[in-house]
């Protein structure tokens, strides 16, 4: 039945994908499509910026997993900076598989916050999240949710293009969204409350940087990921990731399997009714 139901799955995502793809694939777009070298990633592309903007900033790295066979694990750390205020925070979503769920935030000092621009390393001394050359560590220590997880990429990190969607028709909004880790194995140690957990599962990861005033909307964002079961060997997982955005009203879909890209898909547009 769950072979089954993962067929069905991958048939649903992937035919209007396929279909929808030829007409939308972009010969602008194509250059770094078919230019490996042109979208690679570098380690200071996933670092966060010291710089100061005049709309100002909204800047998280973001990583997720499923681990154990039906536990899910949402994590971000974020700054947001205008010229009224200057905020740094983090936020932790844990969801046992029964549905039963622990969320916990914390405000870190801004004067206690080191950053490292030429690579991922942000730290007030208690909390650490760095990283790298297709591995990351995450070292949080919050009142009752503390985890020391590693995150080992399967796959290298990731943007579409350029990486940047423009938010006005000045372009002096805009958006970078990197995959520091488009697939990954994770594990280590979760503490809730007290309770020790040890992880094994996948995930995945994302820097983004939206510069925009915060009296305007942000671009609606939908994220839809399912992975298989982290008991099949490696050359059988899969995972299916849809990000949707309404920028320009696109999608990119993804299907990876083994540690392989199976299919990925620049500039999809979803049909307008569900079927």
């Amino acid at each position: 039945m769950r072979t089954l139901l993962s067929i069905m799955l991958l048939n649903i995502c992937c035919f209007p994908v396929l279909v929808q793809a030829q007409n939308d694939q972009y010969e602008a777009e194509k250059i770094f499509w078919e230019n490996p070298d042109e979208v690679y990633v570098r380690n200071e592309d996933i670092a966060f910026t010291s710089q100061d903007f005049r709309q100002g900033k909204n800047e998280g790295i973001y990583f997720m997993s499923r681990f154990n066979e039906g536990w899910i694990l949402m994590i971000n750390l974020f700054h947001i900076k205008t010229n009224v205020f200057n905020k740094w925070g983090i936020y932790i979503l844990v969801c046992e598989p029964d549905g039963k769920a622990y969320w916990e935030t914390f405000e870190m000092d801004p004067k206690s916050v080191y950053n490292d621009t030429d690579r991922l390393y942000l730290s007030d001394g208690t909390n650490t999240i760095q990283g790298g050359n297709a591995i990351y560590y995450i070292d949080l220590n919050l009142k009752d949710t503390k985890c020391r997880l590693v995150f080992n990429n399967i796959l290298d990190s990731w943007k579409a293009g350029d990486g940047i969607d423009y938010l006005s028709m000045d372009r002096k909004n805009y958006m970078i969204r990197i995959l520091s880790s488009p697939w990954a194995d994770v594990s280590g140690t979760l503490t809730l409350k007290g309770r020790v957990i040890d992880v094994k599962g996948q995930g995945y990861g994302e820097k983004s940087l939206i510069i925009s005033p915060l009296t305007k909307q942000n671009p609606y964002l939908h994220a839809f990921r399912v992975f298989s079961d982290n008991s099949l060997p490696r050359e059988k997982r899969w995972f299916v990731g849809l990000l949707t955005h309404r920028v320009r009203t696109a999608s990119e879909p993804c299907i990876y399997r083994g540690s392989m890209w199976r299919m990925e898909i620049n500039g999809f547009s979803p049909p307008t009714t569900t079927p």
